[in-house]
């Protein structure tokens, strides 16, 4: 215990946290005054898991059912055929092998090196989402951004600092903390919490560190911007992230929904949004206060910028730096958009969809005319392509019952 105490408190030391002059008692709350208190940081933690299990109930009793209504396909892909040495070989790389390797597992199943090739984009095939599955979680997203945008600018046009940022600045540290501002980022550090934890295990897509680095960066940033009281600057980066986020996964709900035209004007309106919000003003409000504003402001009232300040503000720029990627990427797609009346991009939904894509034609031979051609491109976290299940292979591509005068040399 004396270790962990040290440990407390060199971490949370108050000259690298705090201006000078004040330290953490100074955050005591009173029956008139709330002040953000440390312990409430460990809240979102376990309340991100009851945020899961909700999430989980609004899929199933609302999403599933509306998407049912609409026609959308609940088919996926069937896993391959039992065999124990492709099994284990899946487990460790999840992908297929190549090389020296698949030869290797060719002859020990007494496969052909392209039946082994096939079992495995059918195992792969068989982890993904069915098209009413990425519906229903597409609808959650849309139901939580909508409804917490809705109560974020609620809270936030009541406040003096919504119309003038340097009322983020000014009486600082002590800023009081109202009820209404409490429940705001209680529920989304709860929200961000069960993205970041689910992350892991939905399904895998390419830009899947971007996204991990985003989640750990907004917890951290509202995290910090709660033990140091910025609450009334996180309040703003909040506002702004997540009025975007309603017209994407609107957009994702109508491709899902078979409606390409919807789905197209829903992306243009969050691509405008998107640009509007989080590379103009984004920079020219958040981060213009935040590296210039706050030391002017904070220097007429005797208080320096202190160490902590600056994580603040490297977090402020590794966000907008995440901006400026996604913002190419969406322009790209907004543009082929508009030349081709598709929205798509030439990144995959998963990792290795464009490997799966490839080897259709070869599977459907091997397991007969019910293979489906599947379109694998999709916007990665953006706009995901329909995708229709397929059968790669089937119980000879997987069994070993196709003579071995066929294995490939």
């Amino acid at each position: 215990m004396d270790l962990v105490s040290r440990v407390s408190s060199v971490f949370w030391a108050e000259w690298f946290w705090l201006p000078r002059g004040y330290n953490w008692t100074t955050f005591t709350s009173t029956p008139e005054k709330l002040y953000p208190d440390f312990y409430w940081i460990y809240f979102p933690i376990p309340f991100s898991l009851l945020l899961f299990l909700v999430r989980i109930l609004f899929e199933k009793k609302i999403c599933d059912p509306i998407g049912r209504s609409m026609g959308i396909s609940e088919r996926r892909t069937h896993p391959p055929v039992s065999n124990r040495a492709l099994e284990k070989e899946y487990r460790k790389k999840k992908k297929a092998p190549d090389g020296e390797q698949l030869k290797g597992l060719s002859k020990r199943t007494d496969l052909t090196t392209r039946q082994v090739e096939s079992w495995f984009r059918q195992r792969k095939a068989s982890e993904t989402l069915s098209q009413l599955q990425k519906f229903s979680e597409t609808g959650w997203r849309f139901f939580y951004y909508t409804a917490i945008f809705i109560y974020g600018l609620w809270a936030v046009s009541s406040k003096s600092w919504f119309y003038d940022t340097k009322e983020c600045w000014r009486g600082y540290p002590l800023h009081a903390v109202d009820r209404d501002m409490w429940w705001y980022y209680m529920l989304e550090l709860s929200f961000y919490w069960s993205l970041l934890i689910s992350q892991f295990f939905d399904v895998r897509r390419k830009d899947f560190w971007q996204m991990f680095t985003h989640h750990v960066t907004t917890i951290l940033l509202l995290t910090l911007s709660w033990m140091d009281n910025l609450v009334r600057m996180g309040s703003l980066v909040l506002i702004i992230h997540d009025v975007a986020d309603v017209f994407l996964e609107a957009a994702k709900l109508a491709r899902y929904a078979n409606k390409p035209k919807l789905c197209d004007a829903f992306f243009i309106v969050f691509a405008v949004v998107w640009i509007i919000s989080r590379m103009f003003i984004y920079p020219y409000v958040v981060v213009y206060t935040a590296l210039f504003e706050a030391c002017q402001t904070v220097a007429l009232e005797g208080i320096n910028c202190f160490p902590a300040y600056y994580v603040f503000n490297a977090l402020i720029i590794c966000l907008q730096v995440l901006h400026f990627i996604w913002t190419w990427y969406i322009v790209r797609i907004a543009v082929k958009s508009i030349r081709t009346g598709k929205t798509d991009d030439n990144r995959s939904d998963t990792e290795e969809e464009d490997e799966m894509d490839a080897g259709t034609d070869d599977a459907a031979q091997l397991g007969g005319g019910d293979s489906e051609r599947r379109s694998p491109k999709a916007i990665g976290d953006l706009i995901k392509r329909p995708t229709h299940s397929h059968t790669v292979g089937d119980s000879a591509s997987a069994n070993g019952n196709t003579p071995r005068s066929t294995k490939s040399k």
